[in-house]
């Protein structure tokens, strides 16, 4: 069971539409005083949306890692396949 997120999904979206509409950078110091966040979980939300808009590679978009999350748990599940014939 995966831990409950810190962050509410809104102030998600608002802290990564506030960064991308904000004419000077760096703002993350910023934003992050503003909105009472941790740098680094501002950065890598920042980072998933670039990776969602196909503006970053290297990282998976979230629906590809939801996606390997769930084959993983389906692995972790163990055999629900059936047995090879022999």
């Amino acid at each position: 069971m995966a831990a409950p997120k810190k962050y509410p999904d809104e102030l998600r979206q608002r802290a990564v539409r506030l960064y991308r509409e904000s004419d000077r950078k760096p703002v993350i110091r910023r934003l992050v005083e503003q909105l009472g966040v941790h740098h680094e979980a501002l950065r890598n939300w920042i980072r998933q949306a670039e990776a969602d808009a196909d503006e970053r590679h290297g990282r998976p978009t979230s629906e590809m890692a939801e996606e390997n999350r769930r084959l993983r748990r389906e692995v972790a599940e163990g055999p629900g396949w059936p047995s090879p014939s022999r």
